[in-house]
């Protein structure tokens, strides 16, 4: 009885403990809300226009701590062809998603158009 009490015991344990997040979802855990994942993937590398798309990010949008090198960044891209960079930077002890600039790119018949993400506040 007593060795079937402690299977018991063991095997809930272990059911209970987190299966370990791939890369690939710790990176849209960190600029993504879980509701907000579907239809993102993560980049291997920034895409080969991501120069061309920086730069067309309206100077008035950017903050200090935009797009500057030092910072991670991490490139998506959505099932319907949108593009994402997130510019994660630490801030104290929030979570990733906290503390995250991010802009959107939509291509047009014009080319690509920037969108700023808003940002997220965490208290």
């Amino acid at each position: 009885m007593q060795v079937r009490c402690l299977m018991v015991l063991f095997l809930c344990g272990c059911s209970s403990v987190p299966a370990p997040q791939s890369p690939e979802q710790r990176a849209l855990d960190s600029c993504f809300f879980r509701a907000d994942q579907n239809g993102w993937s993560v980049l291997k590398a920034a895409p080969i226009n991501a120069g061309e798309l920086k730069a067309i990010i309206p100077a008035g949008w950017k903050s200090a701590a935009a797009l500057e090198d030092g910072y991670q960044q991490l490139w998506f891209r959505h099932t319907d062809g949108r593009m994402q960079v997130c510019s994660l930077f630490a801030m104290g002890d929030l979570p990733a998603v906290c503390s995250k600039l991010k802009y959107e790119f939509v291509q047009s018949t014009n080319g690509w158009i920037a969108r700023p993400e808003p940002p997220v506040v965490c208290y």
